[in-house]
């Protein structure tokens, strides 16, 4: 009779890339190794908001990873690698990865109509503002030929941004400032 006396081991390797980025797909690696031999190897990954999910995990020879995908929600994730070897010892390991929102909100298409504008006439001046989270506040200035600038009341119907300006008493050139904040404080200045 051959006794196993445990010499089943998880040694992690690592989480790539940690921090990730919200919706980033993530891929974690781990040495299993025994004596005998490895019977099976699984993960459970918990959720920031305490969902538990079980990735599929793949090998070559003793190196076992998988990639996780489910990365939706910001903070951290904590990994559980369990293996079982053939002689039913068991031992577990675990480590963590971080998600945060890095991403500034997208300013595009800015215009504002009509250009030129006639002295005394008003114009309305329209952003599309997107981010991969939520947007938090977007407003806008804008800044007269001598120098004044005016803050807008900014309105929206879902990404597009406008506001109408009637301040056009000066000849010259009036320059548009957008700024949106997204919900982790990622900021676009456009």
């Amino acid at each position: 009779t051959i006794n196993d006396v445990n010499s089943l081991s998880i040694s992690i390797v690592s989480c790539q890339p940690n921090p990730a980025n919200i919706s980033q797909s993530v891929e974690c690696n781990a040495t299993v190794i025994d004596d005998i031999g490895v019977d099976t190897v699984n993960v459970s990954v918990t959720l920031p908001n305490g969902t538990i999910e079980s990735p599929t995990v793949e090998n070559i020879g003793s190196n076992y990873n998988f990639t996780f995908t489910t990365t939706s929600i910001t903070g951290q994730y904590n990994i559980t690698w369990q293996a079982n070897d053939s002689s039913n010892n068991i031992q577990t390991n675990t480590t963590n990865f971080t998600v945060n929102d890095v991403v500034n909100p997208t300013v595009t298409s800015l215009t504002c109509s009509p250009d030129p504008v006639d002295q005394d006439n008003a114009i309305e001046c329209n952003a599309t503002v997107t981010d991969d989270v939520d947007i938090s506040t977007v407003i806008a200035n804008v800044t007269l030929p001598n120098g004044t600038v005016y803050d807008q009341n900014v309105e929206n119907v879902g990404d597009n941004y406008n506001f109408t300006f009637t301040n056009t008493d000066q000849a010259g050139t009036f320059t548009v400032a957008w700024f949106a904040n997204d919900s982790s404080n990622n900021i676009n200045s456009t």
